[in-house]
């Protein structure tokens, strides 16, 4: 909820927290999934591996990425990278359609993001930008491309549909002056 709701940042405050009431706790207690609490001084016998476990790796590609089915098996996809403070990140999602894969590094100036879609499938692509001329894929400005379709634009973003391929899109970031 908190990357969809633009608190990216808060969001990888919780996941890389090492309170005791954490993942990194769990894992530095040597759990294999999810444990029953979050420590055992809440619950003395509690199970390091939870049978019914969850743990915050989907977030991953669903909270900072952005990657959710539209269509069954991915066939058309949405990706909306919301890196926060964070300098880089990938992640790599297997698909019944194929392998999204996605990347992003952060510069003062800057965001460039990289994208793998699959062959037969789209995506939706939604960048953080303040206007179409400040995107770029492949070093072109998007209107030379000739095969990403603008969806929409507004102050904050712009929306792409993005064909199979593999993309290098680069965004200039709003000044913070």
């Amino acid at each position: 909820a908190l990357f969809a709701l633009g608190h990216a940042e808060a969001a990888l405050d919780l996941l890389s927290s090492d309170d005791i009431q954490s993942w990194r706790n769990m894992i530095a207690l040597g759990a294999g999934t999810t444990m029953e609490t979050w420590d055992p001084s809440f619950k003395a016998n509690t199970t390091y591996s939870h049978p019914a476990a969850a743990s915050p790796v989907y977030l991953l590609p669903l909270g900072l990425f952005g990657i959710d089915a539209i269509e069954p098996a991915h066939k058309r996809f949405s990706v909306e990278p919301r890196p926060g403070d964070l300098q880089n990140a990938s992640v790599r999602v297997p698909t019944l359609s194929g392998t999204i894969e996605a990347a992003f590094s952060q510069e003062p100036d800057h965001l460039v993001f990289h994208l793998t879609v699959p062959a037969n499938t789209t995506a939706e692509l939604r960048l953080p930008a303040g206007d179409l001329d400040s995107v770029r894929e492949g070093g072109k400005p998007l209107p030379d491309t000739g095969v990403i379709r603008l969806l929409s634009a507004d102050d904050h973003s712009v929306q792409l549909e993005v064909p199979s391929g593999t993309y290098a899109f680069s965004v200039a970031l709003p000044s913070t002056d």
